[in-house]
């Protein structure tokens, strides 16, 4: 390979090299010279892209931070603390239907100790997919329909601790 300047050329053309930019008579003379060494391609200039510009209203920036508060209590199993900043993110955007799925994961952790809350899931999340359309009309992809589907798999998880193992395949299958 070191010795035939043409296996050397295909050998970088395999490798992705680009071999018209190569020298291949300078190769050729230091390979002669018993330099065996190919030479480094140029440093590729990194672009680094400006961030796209935020888009959000001050009420849905608001939002959001009320949301990372909630999560980060619930991550906590802060519970009664996260729903209340969940409720805070609903109050400045009520077409978004994260906050409201995020309460539900709340209410379904909640409901281990006491299943009534299981109750407040169903009903919040039939509430949410029967206006996901007026949702989703006011606020861009407030109802999106990946959220839909977390909606639907979030009442599919209820139905599983309930051991109503019907409805929870039904729900899976709408997600």
């Amino acid at each position: 390979l070191q010795q035939d300047p043409r296996l050397l050329e295909l050998y970088m053309a395999m490798q992705g090299i680009d071999v018209s930019a190569a020298d291949m008579e300078a190769m050729r003379r230091e390979e002669a010279a018993g330099r065996t060494e190919a030479p480094k391609p140029a440093p590729k200039e990194e672009k680094k892209e400006a961030p796209p510009p935020d888009l959000r209203t001050p009420e849905q920036k608001e939002a959001d931070e009320f949301k990372a508060k909630g999560n980060e209590l619930y991550k906590k199993k802060q519970f009664e603390e996260a729903i209340d900043e969940y409720d805070k993110a609903i109050a400045k955007v009520p077409d978004e239907m994260t906050n409201y799925n995020n309460k539900c994961a709340v209410w379904t952790e909640m409901g281990k100790e006491k299943p009534e809350y299981w109750d407040k899931v169903l009903e919040t999340c039939q509430d949410i997919l029967n206006r996901r359309y007026e949702m989703n009309s006011a606020l861009k992809d407030g109802a999106s329909f990946e959220k839909v589907a977390k909606v639907f798999c979030r009442m599919a998880v209820v139905y599983e601790k309930r051991k109503d193992f019907d409805k929870c395949l039904e729900y899976y299958d709408k997600a």
